[in-house]
């Protein structure tokens, strides 16, 4: 076994330990992990999490929240994202923009 794959394993047993905290609504995702974060040439920055993104009520773009980089304090949500990430904690809430196309986020709290 890699050392990679010790570490994807670790991850995604975190990940299912916590999914039964974890929900999506059709507002925000509350205590999902930060499972990928993705910056575009375009400056986009595209998030997906531990919980159902398609519950929520926005036009998803391939299948994940955008924060676009014209967002008021997108780089300070950018790097609460990124460092909950690196921290392998959940996010308290991730609260999108209702309707959206595509899926935008509104703000981001932690709680610890």
């Amino acid at each position: 076994m890699t050392y990679r794959s010790i570490i994807k394993s670790a991850i995604l047993g975190l990940l299912c330990a916590s999914q039964a905290q974890a929900s999506c609504n059709t507002t925000a995702c509350d205590n999902d992990y930060i499972t990928e974060l993705r910056v575009e040439a375009t400056g986009n920055i595209l998030i997906n999490t531990s919980g159902d993104e398609s519950s929520l009520n926005c036009t998803l773009s391939s299948g994940m929240i955008v924060l676009l980089p014209t967002d008021a304090n997108a780089a300070q949500i950018y790097a609460m994202l990124l460092t909950v990430q690196q921290q392998g904690k959940p996010i308290g809430r991730i609260r999108i923009v209702s309707t959206s196309n595509p899926c935008r986020v509104s703000y981001v709290w932690q709680l610890e």
